[in-house]
């Protein structure tokens, strides 16, 4: 089957599932006309025979099989077509029209079950739950999703969700002091919580839904900063610097961070059997990337020199030989490589003192400058090649904005072939 090739089943149904490129997955769609909704749904739909089989699931709770969904349709039909009639006869204004439909909407409404939003939230919880049992997310993100929603509930307080006006919404976002970033993230988990009231058939619409106009007002929009990178000799001082101290167990990080732009995360995921210095490739697997995605990225000449000589991380220590990989254990330990965390604050202050520099904050000055340094050298060392980069950082192959936008600062040509040239 082609990628984005939609597909009917069953036939003459409106249900249809394509193959998604970007996931693997298979996604089931319809109509309004057949659930009441647009419908979406991809989760898990790993192969054909599961497509096909949620295909059947959702034209069972079609609307064109529901006497109640078919009754209440007629209603409404006949309902505006009495508001119509009346308001020609009547000459009634644009106010009375509107308070008249919603009096008619009321009495016409099916009536849903009352549950409070916290109840919502819970049966939220146990449906991610289950996307973590079936490995549909990770273990990380079912963490994340789980504060998130903790924390919509305990700043915008337990009511029902039928109640939940966007009036409300609003007001909950201006009484919020975080940053825009934040807002926007607690914003689109009410979202979700309410899409999900929608799924469970305990409200008919989102009132969650902000103009581009009301987002602006009331959450703002994030301050665009340049991208910070490393110079030639910042990064050689670090390197040289986690060579002389193997105390810290950082020149493996520094060296996949900088010459292969690994985000952070991934790379205390990685064990030296993913690492091949002979073919000078390391591998990432897509258990433990972000998104999901299997990489394969190139080690430069002088990653590869600088990776011999990493300390291994057990007491049976051997030098790398020809034909030879450093086998199990992870290349960087994840409690102490992380870039807040204190060894490497510590790693970073020394690092200054020892080479007479004045001490900048990383955290205020160079947050995600391996990754961000690795980008701009690279970009322009390939000779502006813009998709091998995106392909190596791991971004939308079809999305270079992010790239130019964030991680992307200007950089000579003289400057990145020097960079990639930084031996021991």
């Amino acid at each position: 089957m082609k990628y984005g090739e939609a597909k009917e089943y069953p036939k003459k149904s409106g249900i249809r599932y394509r193959l998604r490129l970007d996931t693997n997955n298979y996604e089931v769609s319809a109509g309004v006309r057949i659930t009441g909704r647009r419908y979406r749904y991809s989760t898990g739909l790993d192969t054909l025979e599961k497509a096909k089989a949620h295909c059947l699931e959702v034209s069972k709770m079609s609307r064109n099989t529901d006497e109640d969904f078919r009754a209440h349709d007629k209603a409404r039909k006949v309902a505006f077509n009495k508001i119509g009639l009346t308001a020609t006869k009547r000459g009634l204004s644009t106010r009375q029209i509107e308070e008249l439909s919603s009096r008619i909407i009321d009495e016409i409404k099916p009536e849903v079950e009352l549950k409070l939003l916290s109840e919502v939230i819970e049966d939220l919880k146990a449906d991610k739950d289950l996307c973590y049992e079936n490995n549909a997310i990770k273990i990380r993100s079912l963490k994340m999703f789980k504060h998130n929603y903790n924390n919509v509930l305990k700043e915008f307080g337990d009511c029902y969700v039928s109640n939940i006006t966007k009036q409300k919404i609003t007001d909950w976002l201006s009484t919020l002091s975080f940053a825009p970033k934040t807002k926007d993230i607690r914003y689109h988990c009410l979202r979700e919580i309410l899409n999900h009231a929608i799924d469970r058939g305990l409200i008919n619409e989102n009132p969650c839904k902000l103009t581009k106009g009301e987002y602006a007002k009331y959450i703002g929009k994030t301050i665009w900063k340049e991208p910070k990178i490393l110079s030639l000799k910042q990064a050689k001082m670090m390197l040289e610097f986690a060579r002389d101290n193997p105390k810290y167990n950082l020149l493996p990080f520094l060296v996949l961070g900088l010459y292969c732009g690994i985000r952070h995360e991934e790379i205390q995921k990685i064990e030296w059997k993913q690492i091949c210095l002979v073919d000078e490739k390391v591998s990432i697997t897509g258990y433990y990337a972000k998104g999901r995605k299997n990489r394969t990225i190139d080690l430069p000449k002088c990653a590869v020199e600088w990776l011999r000589i990493a300390p291994h991380p057990s007491k049976a220590f051997y030098n790398i030989i020809e034909g030879e990989k450093k086998l199990g254990h992870w290349v960087s330990k994840n409690q102490y490589t992380k870039q807040h965390s204190k060894n490497w604050m510590k790693f970073w202050r020394d690092c200054l003192k020892a080479n007479d520099f004045p001490y900048v904050s990383w955290g205020d000055n160079y947050e995600n400058a391996l990754r961000h340094s690795f980008s701009s050298y690279y970009h322009t060392y390939s000779g502006y090649n813009t998709q091998a980069t995106i392909n190596i950082l791991g971004h939308d192959p079809r999305n270079s904005n992010l790239l130019f936008e964030h991680y992307k600062a200007i950089t000579s040509k003289s400057d990145a072939k020097e960079y990639f040239e930084i031996y021991l």
